[in-house]
C-alpha cells in the first residue's frame, strides 16, 4: 500500500486520506505533536485516495477521515464510519488572501461541502465572486471551461478544480483546512472508535451469553431475516451461523417454520418438530416505540427436558425430600375424616400455610404428604423436620445454611439450608 511518503508496517486504528501534500503534512504535524498514536496518514485525492482507504480497511483501519470529494467517494464506497473533515467559513475566507485585491470575476467552484459557508462571506468577499456547485467529478473540467468562456480565469476551490484550472492555463487557491478542524475529526474519530470497541464488547457478551445456554436461540428481524442463530440452533438444524445469518428463515429452514415468526402476540409452550424430534418453542416480538421490529424465538428439546425431570426426581428421592403417601394411602371409615380429605383436596390448589392440628399419631404428616402430591408444587421438594430436635444454636444454620468455613467444624464446602433445599415446594415444620 502506497501511503505516498515511506512505507507503513501496521496499519492504525484511525487512517487520514489527505488530498493534497499540505494537508498531508500538517496532519503529520498535528498527530505528532497531539500524540495521537493510533492514526495514520495517506497522501491520494479521489480515486486514489478512495483505493487507499480500501486497502487501509482491509488491512485493519476501522475508522477512515478525509475531506471534500474525496471524502464524498470513500463514504460512497466503504463500510466503516467515515469522518469529514469539514471546511468552514473561515477557511474559505483564508483562501481568497491571494486575491483579495483582484478586480476580476472569481469563480469559487468545489463539492457542497467544500464551498459550504460561502454565502456567509460572499457580502463581504463582493459581487465579483461567482459560486459553482460540482455534484460529479467528471463535470469538473466541463464547469471550469465554461466559466473560462465567461470571462472567469481566477479560481478556489479543492484540489481537483485547482488541479484541472492549472492545467487549463488558470490561476487557482486551494481552499485549505485549518488546525482546528483536523484536530476535531481526529478526535470525533477517537470518540468513534471508542464507541465500536464499546459496541463489540457488548456484543461479543451477548453472544457467549446467547451460546452458553441450553436453548436453541433464533432471532429475525422485521422482513424475516435470521440475526442470531445460536450453537445449539445450528445442532438443531444441522446449519453452520455463516449459511444463515442475513437470509430470510423460510428459505433456510423450510416454510412450515414460519409460523414460529409472530408480529404482535406471543406464542408460548407451543410444540414442533424439528428433524423427528420433538421442541417446545416461545416466539416472542420485539417492539421498539410500540412497533414490531422483529421476532426472538427459544427452542427446548422436549426429551431433554423430560430427562432433566427425572434427573432432579431421583435425586431428591436419593435425599429423601419427597412425598410417598396420598389420599388413597389414608385408610378411613367416618365420615369425618372424608369431610377432612375434601378439604385437604381444596386447600392443596393453594399456596398458603396450612395449619393442621391433632393429637400424635393420628395422621397429620399423611395429610401433609397428600396435600403436597395433590397440589401443584408434586414435582418439587417435599421436606419434614422436627425443630424441636434442633438444638437453639443450629436452628439457624439449619434452616438459612452457611458458606464454607464459616464457624469451627463447618464444611468447607458449606451447606445449604432447609430453605433454600425446599425452594417451590413443601415444607413440614
Amino acid at each position: 500500500m502506497d501511503r505516498g511518503v515511506g512505507g507503513i508496517f501496521q496499519m492504525k486504528n484511525i487512517v487520514v486520506i489527505a488530498p493534497y501534500m499540505d494537508l498531508y503534512n500538517l496532519s503529520i504535524r498535528l498527530i505528532e505533536e497531539h500524540n495521537f498514536s493510533n492514526v495514520e496518514v495517506f497522501l491520494g485525492d479521489l480515486e486514489h485516495g478512495m483505493s487507499l482507504a480500501q486497502n487501509a480497511v482491509e488491512l485493519g483501519a476501522r475508522v477512515i477521515i478525509s475531506r471534500g470529494g474525496t471524502y464524498n467517494l470513500i463514504k460512497k464506497n466503504i463500510n466503516v464510519p467515515v469522518v469529514e473533515i469539514r471546511l468552514t467559513a473561515f477557511d474559505i475566507l483564508r483562501s481568497f488572501k491571494g486575491v483579495y485585491n483582484y478586480d476580476g470575476k472569481i469563480g469559487v467552484i468545489g463539492y457542497k461541502n467544500v464551498i459550504y459557508g460561502y454565502d456567509v462571506l460572499e457580502e463581504i468577499l463582493g459581487s465579483n465572486a461567482v459560486k459553482y456547485i460540482i455534484e460529479k467529478d467528471d463535470i469538473v473540467e466541463e464547469r471550469i471551461k465554461q466559466c473560462i468562456t465567461d470571462g472567469i480565469e481566477v479560481f478556489v476551490g479543492d484540489s481537483i478544480v485547482c488541479r484541472i484550472a492549472n492545467q487549463l492555463g488558470c490561476k487557482s487557491h486551494l481552499i485549505t483546512s485549518g488546525e482546528e478542524s483536523i484536530i476535531s475529526s481526529i478526535e470525533e474519530s477517537i470518540r468513534i472508535l471508542e464507541g465500536l470497541r464499546y459496541e463489540k464488547e457488548i456484543t461479543e457478551k451477548l453472544i457467549t451469553l446467547i451460546d452458553s445456554v441450553h436453548d436453541g436461540i433464533i432471532s429475525v428481524d422485521k422482513d424475516e431475516k435470521i440475526i442470531v442463530f445460536n450453537s445449539i440452533a445450528q445442532k438443531m438444524f444441522n446449519l453452520n451461523n455463516n449459511e444463515v445469518i442475513g437470509k430470510k428463515l423460510g428459505d433456510i429452514v423450510g416454510d412450515k417454520y414460519r409460523k414460529l415468526i409472530v408480529n404482535d402476540t406471543a406464542k408460548i409452550g407451543e410444540i414442533i418438530d424439528i428433524r423427528k424430534e420433538k421442541y417446545t418453542f416461545n416466539s416472542v416480538p420485539i417492539i421498539v416505540d410500540d412497533e414490531s421490529i422483529g421476532t426472538v424465538i427459544t427452542f427446548q428439546n422436549i426429551t431433554y427436558l423430560q430427562n432433566l425431570e427425572k434427573n432432579i426426581r431421583v435425586k431428591l428421592l436419593e435425599r429423601g425430600f419427597i412425598a410417598k403417601y396420598n389420599f388413597d394411602n389414608i385408610v378411613h371409615k367416618s365420615n369425618q375424616i372424608e369431610n377432612c380429605i375434601e378439604n385437604a383436596k381444596k386447600y392443596s390448589k393453594y399456596d398458603s400455610p396450612i395449619l393442621i392440628e391433632g393429637p400424635s399419631g393420628v395422621g397429620k404428616e399423611l395429610f401433609v404428604q397428600s396435600i403436597h402430591n395433590y397440589g401443584s408444587r408434586k414435582n418439587r421438594p417435599f421436606i419434614a423436620i422436627n425443630c424441636a430436635a434442633i438444638p437453639p444454636t443450629l436452628i439457624e444454620s439449619e434452616l438459612f445454611g452457611y458458606v464454607g468455613g464459616a464457624f469451627t467444624g463447618a464444611k468447607k464446602s458449606g451447606k445449604a439450608g432447609i430453605f433454600e433445599l425446599g425452594h417451590g415446594g413443601t415444607l413440614l415444620v
